[in-house]
C-alpha cells in the first residue's frame, strides 16, 4: 500500500522536473541581444548661398597726350619757344596725365543646390565698378623778343583734364562635380559666362594765346582761345564657355583657392565725338597820335567737329584665380578672406581707329585690364 502511494508521487516529481527544464531554457535565450540589420543612410540635398565683396586695383588708364602738352597753343606758327626771333622763353608745367592707379569695388552673389551626392549646379552674378579716374596737367609758355625799333611778347597756356571709367558685370551658370580625399575637398565645374562692359572717357582741352607787337608808331594785339571736348564710349557683350576648379584643404581652419578660364565671343560697339570751338580778336593801334587811335577789334569764330564709330565682332578672354584663408566653424557656415587676380584680355577698345579724324590727341587705350585686390566671402550650406 505504501509502495502504491509512492509511485504516483515519484512520477509527478519527475514530470515536474521535466516541465521545468524548457521554461528555464527559454528564459536564458531571451536574455541574449538581437543583432540589428544595418540601415542605409538617407541622402539629403543641400542648398548653397554665398556673398562676396572686395577691392579692385588696376592700371588700365592711358593718356591721349603721351608726348606732353607743348606747345601751349598749337597753330600754324608752331612752338613759340623754338622760334629764333624770341631771345627769352620760359615754360612752366604742373600736374600729370601719366597713368594713375585705378581703384574700385565689386560684389558677387551665388546660389546653388545639390543634384546628387557628387553633382551640383550653381548660378552666380557679379558687378564690378571702378571709380572715375581724373587727372589734369597744365603748361604755360612765355616768350619775349626785342629789337631796335620793335618788340614782341607772346604768352600761351593749356590745361587738359582727362577722366575715364570702366565697369563690367558677369553672370555664370555651371555644373560641378565634388571630390573628397581626407582633408582635401575639390569641386570642378564647367558652364557658361556672360559678360557686359561699359568703358567711357572724356577730355577737356582749353588753350589760350596772347600776342603783343609794338613798333615805333604802331601797336598790335591779338588774343585767341580754343576749347576742345572729347567723349568716347565703348560697350561689349559676350557669352561663352567657362571651366574651373575650387578647393579647400583643412578642418575648421584651412586654405581655400580657385581658378577659372573663359572665352567670350561677342560684339563691341564704340563711339567717338570731338567738338572744338575757337574765338579770336585782333586790334591795331596808331601810337603816333594823341589820343591813340585803334582799329578793331576784328573777331573770328571757328567750330570744328570729328565723329567716328565702330561695331565689330571680337573675343574676350577671362582668367581668374584666388587664394585665401577659410574658417568653417560648423558644416553650415564658412568665412573666407584672401587675394584675387583677374585678367580681362582684349576687353577694351584701343580707339586707334579715330586717330585719322581726331582734332587733338593720339588715342591708344589699353585693351587688357588686369585686376587684383583683397576679398571677403561668406558661405552658408544647409
Amino acid at each position: 500500500m505504501a509502495n502504491a502511494k509512492m509511485r504516483p508521487f515519484g512520477t509527478l516529481a519527475v514530470a515536474a522536473s521535466a516541465a521545468a527544464l524548457p521554461m528555464g531554457g527559454n528564459a536564458q535565450a531571451a536574455d541574449y541581444p538581437v543583432k540589428a540589420e544595418p540601415v542605409a543612410p538617407v541622402w539629403v540635398p543641400h542648398w548653397y548661398f554665398s556673398a562676396e565683396g572686395g577691392v579692385l586695383i588696376s592700371d588700365y588708364s592711358r593718356s591721349a597726350f603721351p608726348d606732353g602738352l607743348e606747345p601751349g597753343f598749337s597753330d600754324k606758327f608752331g612752338d613759340v619757344c623754338s622760334d629764333t626771333i624770341f631771345v627769352e622763353c620760359t615754360t612752366h608745367r604742373s600736374g600729370s596725365l601719366g597713368s594713375r592707379r585705378n581703384i574700385g569695388w565689386y560684389g558677387a552673389l551665388s546660389i546653388g543646390r545639390d543634384i546628387d551626392p557628387v553633382w551640383d549646379w550653381r548660378l552666380s552674378g557679379s558687378f564690378n565698378s571702378f571709380f572715375p579716374n581724373r587727372r589734369s596737367a597744365a603748361v604755360n609758355q612765355a616768350a619775349l623778343s626785342s629789337g631796335d625799333t620793335t618788340g614782341a611778347f607772346i604768352n600761351t597756356s593749356r590745361l587738359v583734364t582727362e577722366t575715364d571709367r570702366f565697369r563690367f558685370a558677369t553672370l555664370d551658370f555651371d555644373l560641378g562635380r565634388k571630390w573628397e580625399q581626407g582633408l582635401l575637398h575639390l569641386r570642378a565645374f564647367g558652364g557658361f559666362r556672360a559678360l557686359a562692359t561699359d568703358d567711357t572717357f572724356n577730355i577737356s582741352d582749353a588753350e589760350a594765346k596772347g600776342l603783343i607787337i609794338s613798333g615805333t608808331d604802331t601797336l598790335f594785339t591779338s588774343q585767341a582761345n580754343r576749347f576742345t571736348q572729347t567723349d568716347g564710349r565703348s560697350h561689349f557683350f559676350g557669352i561663352g564657355p567657362r571651366i574651373g576648379v575650387e578647393g579647400f584643404y583643412g578642418t575648421n581652419w584651412g586654405v581655400a583657392g580657385s581658378a577659372s578660364a573663359a572665352a567670350l565671343p561677342g560684339w563691341r560697339y564704340s563711339t567717338f565725338d570731338q567738338a572744338s570751338a575757337s574765338t579770336g580778336s585782333a586790334t591795331i593801334c596808331d601810337t603816333s597820335v594823341t589820343p591813340t587811335t585803334c582799329v578793331g577789334p576784328f573777331t573770328f569764330n571757328v567750330a570744328n567737329a570729328a565723329n567716328a564709330k565702330r561695331s565689330q565682332f571680337t573675343v574676350v578672354g577671362d582668367l581668374a584665380a584666388s587664394l585665401g584663408l577659410a574658417w568653417r566653424p560648423t558644416p553650415i557656415v564658412g568665412v573666407e578672406a584672401g587675394y584675387r587676380v583677374e585678367a580681362l584680355l582684349n576687353v577694351r577698345d584701343s580707339f586707334g581707329f579715330v586717330n585719322a579724324v581726331a582734332l587733338s590727341g593720339h588715342f591708344d587705350e589699353k585693351r587688357d585690364v588686369v585686376i587684383h585686390g583683397p576679398y571677403v566671402k561668406a558661405v552658408i550650406r544647409y
